[in-house]
C-alpha cells in the first residue's frame, strides 16, 4: 500500500482507519524500542509540505517481535494525506484506544495553533515592510509537484501568489495549501496565452510576474524587486538559468535566454496563442532585471518524451492552416537537431547536450507530422 497521494482514493477513509489502528498497534505490545513514545511513531508535518506524514520514525532502530509488523510500517511510513483527514485518524485512534473526545479536541487544536502561528508571522513581515506588496506572482500549473515547493519556497517575500491548477492528479495542490500567501485557483488550461491571461485576472495587483511551476527566484532577483519603482512605460525581463536535473547547462540554446515576464495588467497582456506566448510589448521599453530565475524544466527522460507529446499537439491546434508533410517534418527535424547540437554547441553539453538535440528533433518531427495528420482529416 505505497500511496503517496490518495486526495480522490476510493479507499482513502479504510487507508486512514487503517493507520490509525496500525499506529495503536505500536504503541502496543508489538514493538520493543528503549524509547517508544507517541513521538516516534505518530502524525507529523512532512518536509514536502503536503500535509500530514504518517511516519515511522527511527524504524531501523526498532525491534519488532512480528517481522511483518516492520514491513507494514515502512508501507505506512509512506503514506500522506492533508489537513482534512486528521480527524479521521484522530476518531478512529481514539476509538480503539478507549479514548475521549478530548484526544481529538486536543489534535485538532494543536493543528490550528500551528497554522495561527503561520499567519501571525505573515502579518509581521507585511507591517515590517518585509514583503513584495506591489507585483503578484502568477503561475500556471498541472503536476508540477516536483518542483512546486522549491518555486513556492522562493516567493515567500511575495504577499500574493496566484497558482492557477489546471487539473494536477499529483500533490501540487496539497503542497500549495501550506503557503499562506498562495491563492489557489482551479480552472481549465486553454491554451498558454489564454490561460495565463485568466490567471493574472485573480491577483490582488496590477504589476504581474509570470513564473512557471518549475521556475525557482534567486535572491539577488528578488531583493533586486524590492528596490525597484516600476514604471507603467516599461516591461521588464528576467535572466533565465536552465537545468537539466541538477546539471546547469551552458549551450544548446538554453544558455543566456531572456523573456519578458513582468508586466502591468491594465497596460498589456499575452498574446493568444497556444504555445510559444509572448507578452505584447510594442511601444514599451524593455528592461532587464538583476538576478536569475532557475529553470528545472526536466528531471529525466519520461518529462522530455511528455512535454514533446503536449507541445507538438498544441502546435498543431494552433496552426490548422498550416502546410505540412512528411518530407517538411523530415527535414526540419534533422535541421534542429544539427542547429542544436552543432551550431549551438550541444556537444559542449555532453551527455545531456545530446539529449536536448533529440528532444528538439523529436519534437519538431512530430509537431509536423500531427499538422500533416491534422490536415488530411479536412
Amino acid at each position: 500500500m505505497q500511496t503517496p497521494l490518495f486526495k480522490q482514493h476510493p479507499d482513502k477513509i479504510s487507508i486512514l482507519k487503517q493507520f490509525a489502528k496500525f499506529v495503536f498497534e505500536l504503541h502496543g505490545n508489538n514493538i520493543i524500542h528503549h524509547d517508544l513514545s507517541p513521538g516516534n511513531v505518530l502524525i507529523k508535518k512532512n518536509k514536502l509540505g503536503l500535509g500530514y506524514q504518517f511516519q515511522i520514525i527511527d524504524i531501523n532502530r526498532m525491534i519488532f517481535k512480528v517481522p511483518k509488523i516492520k514491513e507494514r510500517a515502512q508501507n505506512f511510513s509512506k503514506l500522506w494525506a492533508s489537513d482534512e483527514d486528521l480527524t479521521t485518524i484522530l476518531k478512529t485512534y481514539a476509538e480503539v484506544a478507549n479514548l475521549d473526545g478530548k484526544f481529538i479536541q486536543m489534535g485538532l487544536a494543536y493543528n490550528q495553533r500551528n497554522k495561527d502561528r503561520k499567519n501571525r508571522k505573515l502579518k509581521i513581515k507585511k507591517a515590517l515592510g518585509l514583503m513584495l506588496d506591489n507585483i503578484s506572482v502568477v503561475i500556471i500549473v498541472k503536476d508540477g509537484g516536483k518542483t512546486i515547493e522549491k518555486t513556492l519556497n522562493a516567493l515567500n517575500q511575495f504577499s500574493d501568489v496566484v497558482m492557477y491548477d489546471n487539473g494536477s492528479t499529483d500533490n501540487t495542490i496539497e503542497i500549495s495549501k501550506k503557503f499562506q500567501n498562495v491563492n489557489l485557483v482551479q480552472g481549465d488550461f486553454t491554451g498558454f496565452g489564454p490561460t495565463k491571461n485568466k490567471a493574472a485576472t485573480y491577483a490582488k495587483n496590477d504589476w504581474i510576474l509570470i513564473l512557471d511551476s518549475d521556475e525557482v527566484a534567486d535572491d539577488n532577483f528578488v531583493n533586486y524587486l524590492k528596490s525597484q519603482h516600476l514604471n507603467d512605460q516599461s516591461v521588464y525581463m528576467v535572466n533565465m538559468v536552465s537545468y537539466y536535473k541538477d546539471i546547469k547547462i551552458k549551450y544548446s540554446g538554453w544558455n543566456n535566454e531572456k523573456h519578458v515576464r513582468l508586466y502591468n495588467r491594465k497596460l498589456t497582456q499575452y498574446n493568444n496563442n497556444y504555445v510559444h506566448e509572448d507578452i505584447e510589448i510594442e511601444g514599451f521599453e524593455v528592461v532587464l532585471l538583476q538576478g536569475d530565475i532557475k529553470h528545472y524544466s526536466y528531471h529525466d527522460i519520461h518529462d522530455f518524451i511528455v512535454k514533446l507529446d503536449r507541445y507538438s499537439t498544441l502546435f498543431a491546434q494552433q496552426n490548422p492552416d498550416k502546410y505540412s508533410s512528411p518530407t517538411k517534418a523530415i527535414l526540419n527535424a534533422g535541421f534542429s537537431f544539427f542547429k542544436t547540437y552543432i551550431l549551438k554547441r550541444g556537444f559542449l553539453d555532453g551527455y545531456v547536450g545530446l539529449v536536448i538535440a533529440f528532444s528538439h528533433m523529436a519534437t519538431n518531427f512530430y509537431k509536423y507530422i500531427k499538422l500533416y495528420e491534422l490536415n488530411q482529416k479536412k
